[in-house]
């Protein structure tokens, strides 16, 4: 599947707490997803997936991309 959009960023901290750039990764994600853009977050994304070659899931979704964050 090709993507518009791919989010990246940092999801947890040195302490394993969820980062302020996965809160506003996922508000960017919610955001486009309601005005029908197509968006690859690893974390909602490869979940939804079930897939378990993650790193081919990424790959494949950075080279489709139109837009990378």
């Amino acid at each position: 599947m090709t993507y518009d959009v791919f989010i990246s960023f940092k999801y947890l901290d040195e302490n394993g707490v969820p980062t302020r750039d996965a809160s506003v990764a996922k508000e960017v994600y919610d955001f486009l997803v309601s005005k029908g853009v197509s968006v690859f977050m690893s974390t909602l994304t490869l979940e939804t997936q079930g897939e378990s070659d993650w790193m081919k899931a990424i790959d494949d979704a950075l080279d489709g991309a139109s837009v990378v964050i």
